[in-house]
């Protein structure tokens, strides 16, 4: 638990990734195997902790504080588990603090009994993690795609390699760390396969499709895993398929499939790419799955933009240095936007439908942070309104439709560029101008 404790200590504090993917890969190479794996568990929230309401908790801390102080405390700190770890009087325990096994398999009506007694031997910082546990604010803070990076550091292999058997894998992940630390061969894939990504070129003879501006998935027996490799089968329940492997983008109107990667029992990436979309089609002519339709391929010119070339003899390979997919994205387009909001360094910008400013998307732009402190109207949790009259200049790369959004669409690859000092808000860019794209 000490462990643990530290390690969720330093990631609170640590925002770069790089920063917070080194600390969990010290912490994974270093750790034993069943604190590593529940840990791991915990923090990408695979594990789920019996959790304690704050009552019981607030119960207990009054039976060792006294309860006007600790109320006047909590309103202080703003944070009941920080309030207790720091107040929880000092007490004399010969014994280390509990180990994360004995938290996570604790039953939940036994916990109130116990906890006091861990408490009296942790340290305030272990206090507070453990607390944190069992109240779920351990849980789920760390991303799978950098758990799986985190992975791949800590054992010298590929993400991709990692990736490809994640899915397959369980708490306390012991088949994973033993092939990592290279005392067990690698466990058998689970149902995803590592996305194949495009470079930048492509000769004139390779074969082209469009360049769909959405959401990469992967389709795989039965269950649907977004760019990231996140499992995303619940989201998409409507497009689960069984018994094929298939690459597509999703759009506001379903899927467009580009890639059959394996049928039955047959694993199809090693076959060129025209041979896997020969099995595609014929797959699709026999089914007509709802909520799918094959992307074209397309006739191209030296100067089209918009597009993914691809080597009509390339095999499916895991990343984006293999050389046999290139992209032609089409060239940005420019607007003057103004800020509505910010939320987690990310910007919302927006554009005039009639005398409304409705939101087209988001950008990190920290050289606006010291404008926000001073134009803030409104709060919303984490979200910040700001005064509407800060005009930006932005780009993006595509027009989405987006049907469940105010504006009707969503400009991706948004860049803000910086601020137009000769612009009042209602000299800003109309939605119209841009939609027309779509």
């Amino acid at each position: 638990m000490i462990g643990f404790a530290g390690l969720l200590e330093r990631l609170a504090f640590a925002t770069a990734a790089d920063t917070r993917l080194n600390l969990l890969r010290h912490f994974f190479a270093t750790s034993d195997a069943d604190a590593r794996g529940l840990a791991l568990g915990v923090l990408t929230g695979a594990v789920r902790v019996p959790a304690l309401r704050p009552a019981v908790l607030r119960d207990l801390a009054a039976e060792r504080a006294d309860p006007v102080l600790l109320k006047y405390a909590h309103e202080f700190v703003g944070d009941l588990t920080e309030t207790i770890a720091l107040m929880w009087p000092a007490a004399r325990a010969n014994a280390p603090p509990p180990s994360l096994r004995e938290v996570v398999d604790t039953p939940r009506d036994a916990l109130p009994g116990l906890l006091p007694g861990w408490l009296d031997r942790c340290e305030p910082s272990v206090r507070l993690a453990l607390l944190k546990l069992l109240t779920g604010g351990a849980r789920a803070v760390v991303s799978g795609p950098l758990a799986r990076a985190a992975l791949a550091a800590a054992g010298g292999v590929a993400v991709t390699d990692v990736e490809a058997v994640w899915h397959g894998q369980k708490p306390p992940y012991g088949a994973l760390f033993a092939w990592l630390d290279g005392t067990a061969p690698s466990p058998a894939p689970g149902a995803f396969r590592p996305f194949m990504l495009a470079g930048s070129g492509g000769p004139a003879d390779w074969v082209a499709e469009p360049l769909w501006a959405g959401e990469r998935v992967l389709i795989a027996d039965g269950r649907v895993f977004s760019r990231e490799a996140e499992d995303i089968s619940v989201a998409r329940s409507g497009l689960r398929v069984e018994g094929v492997a298939l690459d597509g983008v999703l759009m506001p109107d379903g899927v467009r499939l580009f890639d059959m990667l394996a049928e039955g029992a047959d694993d199809l990436r090693s076959l060129p790419f025209l041979a896997r979309r020969q099995r595609l089609e014929a797959w699709f002519a026999r089914h007509r799955p709802a909520g799918m339709a094959l992307s074209p391929l397309v006739p191209f010119g030296p100067g089209d933009t918009g597009l993914i070339l691809k080597h009509p003899d390339s095999p499916y390979v895991a990343g984006r240095t293999h050389g046999f997919w290139a992209k032609r994205p089409r060239p940005p387009r420019g607007v003057e936007a103004v800020v509505l909001y910010v939320e987690d360094g990310l910007y919302t910008v927006g554009l005039w439908r009639g005398d409304t400013l409705l939101p087209v998307g988001q950008a990190p732009a920290p050289f606006l942070d010291a404008w926000v402190r001073d134009h803030t109207i409104a709060r919303f949790g984490p979200v910040r309104e700001v005064e509407k009259t800060l005009v930006v200049s932005v780009t993006f790369t595509h027009v989405r439709k987006a049907p469940r959004r105010k504006a009707g669409i969503i400009l991706d690859g948004l860049r803000i560029g910086g601020v137009v000092p000769d612009r009042t808000a209602a000299q800003a860019g109309r939605l119209d101008a841009v939609s027309a794209a779509v």
